[in-house]
Parts: structure tokens; C-alpha cells; sequence
């Protein structure tokens, strides 16, 4: 054998072998699935979607690009994707494929073999017959795997967030019967690390609006209860004063017409309470608006008396507009119990209706005013 036999031999080695470290390096995934490809027609299709996952907030139409991704590409027979609900604190399907899935769903939770196998291993996936990864916790990967074959998964990933893993995805056979190859695991694998990034923000999104939600409805709801206590305040007086003394004719004429008054609001009030939870309009009509203020500071009288404040309107008599009567005295009342709680004693409260024109705006507008004049004590 010559001498340049032999050097032709040591620098073929010499390539070969880095080839082998540069295609079994694991900083370097992208470049062996390229190198690999032919294995897998649609691992470009992967990649390209791995790409758009970063920035992603519609967790529905993310989900829907999944499946599409899973069955064309993947070309996976089933699959179920399994995440922690944070409000119930239980393991959830969120969705799967297909939409009725043998076995029964109760057994996602907490006390899940694959939940508990991933957060005690804190390992990438699971797969039925691969032993990477399953030096450890044989009795919890025994448990797992049965429960896999339970739901004719091959294999399983997990969803992590740092080390917490906040649920999995189960994945059935191929539609063609064939194994899962090692190229298609770690590729699979990307695909999941890079998934639960984007899932793990649109979780946190979403409990962020519920807080805020939940925060909404808690004002709603103080604000209703402050305005159902002015609403019952006359009707209790009234009860009281005819316990007491029997009906009368100061009582029959002025406190049972504001209790009868306070009783139909509050009946409004509640139907209003239905206004968000079932999406209705608002029940716009053409109507005074001079009485809908009188008839919100006689509904304030009890608390503008205790502090001897008065309140006048000039509002026009024949100023009609279109508005939702019970929205916008729970305006007024509301605004005029504010009024009250921040004047001083024996002040006086002018409320009056200014004609208002926005700029490059035909729509006729009203600005209601209301302006503290003088101290009665003073």
C-alpha cells in the first residue's frame, strides 16, 4: 500500500469522525434533521412552524395550527394533549384527536403516573419502548408506560416551564404503522421545549384576565350593593314608621310612593345584573331627562339630609334624549351619592345640562354638570 493510500485513509477517518461529532452533537439538532431528512418528508414544515411559535397569544387558533401540524406532517393516527387547569387545580384534556377518545378521562390528574413520572424525573419524553431516559424511577416508568398503553399512546412528551411541568401530549401510532425513529423523538421533542414556552405565556396571559375579570366584577358588585342599601333605606323607614305609628297619611302619600319607586328600581337593578352574563343590549328609549335626575336625588334624600346638603337641578323640562332609563339613573345616583360623600356639611349641589359639541362630530351631545356652590354655614 502506497504512502498516499495511507494518508487518503487517515484523512477519510479524520472527516468521518467529525462528521459523526457534529451530527451527534446535541447543540447542533437542526443540522442533523437536515443531514436526516429523507427520514421524514415534512420535518421543513416542523421547523417552519417552530419558527412562528415566539410572540403567539391565541391559544385556540394555536391549538387548531397544532393538530393541522400533528396529522399532516407528523402524520399521527391520535393524539391527546393534557394540561394543568390553574382555576381547578386538576389536569385537564384540552384537546385531542380524535374528539371521543377510548378510556376514561378522570384518570388526568394530579395523581396522573405520567404527571408524576415526569415532575419526579424531570426527563423530556416518554416512549413505550425506548430505554433513554429510564435509568431511574423504574416502578413510576412502569406505571406510566401502563397507563400509555391505556390510551394506545406510543409516546409522551412534557410541557415544563423552567422544571414545573404543567401537563403533556400523548402520541398515538403513525397512520402508517411505522416506528417512531430517533430523528423523529428529538425533532418531536424541539417541537414540545419550544411549544411550552409560548403555551406557559398564553397560561399566564389568561390567568392575568381573569384577575383583572375578577377584579371588574368585585367593583360591580360593590357598586350594586351600595346602591341597593339607598334603594332599601325609605322602604325600611317606611316599615318601621308603620310598625310603629300605623299607616298614616304623610306615610301612604310620601314614604310608600318612594318605597313602591325604590322597589320597582331595585327589581330593574337585577335585571340589569343579567346585562353582562347574557350579552343584551342596552333598551334605548326617547325620554325627559329632568325626571330621571329629580327622580335620582329623591332616591339620595335619606343621605343628603344627614348632612344637610341641597341639591337643585336645571335641567330643561322639555329636554328629551335617547338614553336606557336604568343604566342611566344608576348613573346619577351613584354620581350624586359621590357628590354628597365628598361635600361638607349643609352644601349646596347644582346640576345642570350643558349642550356639548365634539369637534368634527354631527352627533348632538350633553354634558352633565354638577358644581358645589356655597356652604349653607358659612
Amino acid at each position: 500500500m502506497s504512502l498516499l493510500t495511507i494518508y487518503i485513509l487517515v484523512l477519510c477517518t479524520l472527516l468521518s469522525t467529525l462528521f459523526l461529532l457534529c451530527l451527534f452533537n446535541r447543540g447542533r439538532e437542526a443540522l442533523k434533521i437536515r443531514l436526516m431528512g429523507g427520514w421524514f418528508a415534512n420535518h421543513d414544515k416542523i421547523l417552519a412552524f417552530i419558527q412562528t411559535l415566539p410572540g403567539r397569544t391565541d391559544g385556540s387558533q394555536l391549538l387548531e395550527e397544532l393538530h393541522e401540524l400533528l396529522l399532516k406532517a407528523l402524520c399521527i393516527n391520535s393524539y391527546k394533549i393534557v394540561l394543568l387547569d390553574e382555576t381547578a387545580h386538576y389536569l385537564k384534556v384540552f384537546r385531542s384527536h380524535p374528539q371521543k377518545p377510548t378510556g376514561s378521562l378522570s384518570e388526568f390528574n394530579r395523581g396522573s403516573h405520567i404527571y408524576h413520572y415526569f415532575r419526579k424525573t424531570e426527563r423530556p419524553f416518554l416512549s413505550k419502548t425506548s430505554g433513554r431516559f429510564h435509568s431511574d424511577s423504574p416502578l413510576e416508568l412502569s406505571k406510566a408506560r401502563q397507563q400509555m398503553e391505556d390510551y394506545e399512546a406510543e409516546c409522551c412528551f412534557a410541557f415544563r416551564f423552567q422544571k414545573t411541568c404543567f401537563g403533556f401530549i400523548l402520541l398515538g401510532p403513525k397512520m402508517n404503522g411505522a416506528p417512531y425513529t430517533l430523528v423523529d423523538l428529538q425533532l418531536i421533542e424541539r417541537l414540545v421545549r419550544k411549544l411550552s414556552n409560548t403555551i406557559n405565556q398564553i397560561r399566564l396571559m389568561n390567568q392575568l384576565l381573569q384577575i383583572q375579570e375578577e377584579e371588574l366584577l368585585g367593583r360591580m358588585s360593590r357598586g350594586m350593593a351600595h346602591d341597593l342599601n339607598n334603594l332599601l333605606t325609605p322602604i325600611n323607614t317606611y316599615l318601621q314608621l308603620a310598625a310603629e305609628n300605623g299607616a298614616t297619611p304623610f306615610l301612604n302619600e310620601e314614604l310608600l310612593a318612594m318605597a313602591m319607586n325604590n322597589l320597582q328600581t331595585m327589581h330593574a337593578y337585577i335585571q340589569e345584573s343579567l346585562f353582562f352574563s347574557q350579552n343584551q343590549k342596552p333598551d334605548f328609549k326617547n325620554c325627559e331627562l329632568a325626571p330621571l335626575i329629580e327622580s335620582s336625588v329623591r332616591l339620595m334624600c335619606v343621605k343628603l339630609e344627614a348632612k344637610r346638603i341641597n341639591v337643585r337641578t336645571k335641567i330643561p323640562t322639555e329636554l328629551r334624549i335617547d338614553l336606557d332609563e336604568v343604566l342611566i339613573q344608576r348613573l346619577f345616583t351613584n354620581l350624586i351619592s359621590n357628590a354628597a360623600d365628598a361635600s361638607y356639611e349643609g352644601a349646596e349641589i347644582l346640576i345642570t345640562a350643558i349642550p356639548f359639541d365634539p369637534e368634527n362630530d354631527k352627533d348632538n351631545w350633553l354634558r352633565i354638570q354638577g358644581d358645589r356652590l356655597w356652604n349653607r354655614n358659612s
